[in-house]
């Protein structure tokens, strides 16, 4: 199995979130945050406005840590990817964004996302659940995900819980 530290970007903008329909394994055809590996020697904040520049072109005007993931992905039984993520909320200084190699973007919002649920990733869908519509803050979980058919669905979800 594979291990990767990896961001990911909530980016919010008058109402909306931007999302990507990856365009390859893992989630192609799936709507994801944009975000992606952070390379050695490179910070999680580096690497998320990287990331965010290079598959929308957008630049960042604030972020914020809002959790991480544990997250590992199955596909037909097997464990294939494990992916330490830390999630971002970030507000862009524009919204001129535009597709990348990576796959192609799409402005939500926040009222239509609900309904949108079946086409957006479980974890990434998770993600907006608990940063954004319940302005949760500094979570940390573990995330187990399947891939079934074309689809992925969340197994279980366990928050980690810091002993002090």
């Amino acid at each position: 199995m594979k291990t990767h530290t990896i961001v990911a970007a909530i980016i919010e903008h008058d109402g909306h979130i931007l999302f990507m329909r990856r365009a390859k394994e893992p989630f192609k055809g799936t709507l994801i945050l944009p975000g992606g590996k952070v390379e050695d020697g490179e910070t999680a904040d580096a690497a998320v406005e990287r990331e965010v520049f290079e598959e929308t072109g957008l630049r960042v005007k604030r972020k914020e840590v809002v959790g991480q993931y544990d997250e590992t992905v199955y596909h037909d039984g097997e464990a294939t990817h494990r992916h330490l993520l830390t999630i971002y909320h970030l507000l862009p200084t524009s919204f001129a964004f535009r597709d990348s190699h990576e796959g192609t973007l799409h402005a939500i919002r926040l009222a239509d996302i609900p309904t949108q649920k079946s086409e957006i990733n479980a974890s990434d869908y998770r993600m907006i659940e608990r940063a954004v519509f319940q302005q949760q803050r500094g979570f940390k979980a573990k995330i187990v995900v399947e891939k079934s058919g074309d689809r992925y669905s969340i197994l279980s979800e366990e928050d980690i819980v810091e002993k002090t």
